[in-house]
């Protein structure tokens, strides 16, 4: 698996944000830009969505296909 940079991301989920958009990991949980033992952001992956009820659809199929 790839993983993008810290910096990949930061601009992008920022932007997402303001115009309430979901930036967040794949677990609906904020993204963790400031992590002390790594730049990449592949640990718990990226979410990027137009709305709340989009990205809740994306992660739940996501923890749906991998919990078995």
């Amino acid at each position: 698996m790839a993983g993008g940079g810290l910096w990949d991301f930061a601009a992008t989920a920022c932007l997402f944000n303001e115009i309430n958009a979901v930036a967040s990991d794949i677990y609906s949980q904020t993204l963790d830009l400031n992590r002390p033992d790594s730049t990449f952001m592949n640990h718990r992956g990226v979410l990027y969505a137009t709305d709340r009820p989009l990205a809740k659809r994306i992660a739940d199929l996501y923890c749906q296909l991998n919990s078995g």
